[in-house]
């Protein structure tokens, strides 16, 4: 057992809790209180689990990642380690989101884990599922994360930035190239 912060329960305390309220727990524990202590607490409870129920996120941890809170995204980054295909993408929708808020937050993280990240087009590229039937749309939110990303000028996540910038310029091109192959076969079937 742990403490996750000085005055804090630890989700372990209560055996009785279900897996889901002890992940509960843990993910309210370092919402009310984010610091690197409540984060190494939540981190080390995943690493314990033999299942790793992240569906039972709070809707604060979601918003402080959407918002590009350092921790949040730090753990964000962690828990894809321990999901499932669904959870994979909704945190990949949560960590790309970011970008628009703290972009330079968001390199700072992708610098941090772009060890573990295997496909960083997926993660930059996915807008979620509002997005997937309407390209125009889709270019148009790409474009606006190629916006945010371009002039962020430190030297210790110009790497990180000229990878993300390239995963989303191909983005942009295969979907614009979706539409113009929509487009010819819309003409040809007119014809």
């Amino acid at each position: 057992m742990f403490m996750l912060a000085a005055g804090l329960i630890s989700p372990f305390a209560n055996a009785a809790k279900s897996d889901s309220e002890k992940t509960l727990a843990a993910f309210e524990a370092f919402t009310s209180a984010p610091s690197k202590i409540t984060q190494q607490a939540l981190m080390q409870y995943f690493s314990q689990q033999a299942t790793h129920p992240i569906t039972e996120r709070t809707p604060e941890f979601e918003q402080m990642v959407l918002e590009g809170h350092p921790l949040a995204l730090e753990v964000a980054f962690e828990c894809m380690g321990y999901t499932d295909g669904a959870e994979s993408l909704h945190l990949r929708w949560l960590i790309g989101q970011s970008i628009m808020s703290n972009p330079e937050g968001f390199l700072k993280a992708v610098t941090k884990y772009r060890h573990t990240i295997q496909r960083l087009g997926a993660l930059v590229g996915y807008l979620g599922p509002d997005y997937v039937d309407n390209l125009s749309a889709s270019i148009l939110g790409l474009e606006e994360r190629y916006m945010a990303l371009r002039d962020i000028d430190s030297p210790e996540y110009s790497e990180a930035r000229d990878e993300v910038l390239l995963a989303l310029s191909k983005r942009i091109y295969q979907r614009r190239e979706q539409m113009q192959e929509i487009s010819s076969d819309s003409e040809l079937r007119h014809d």
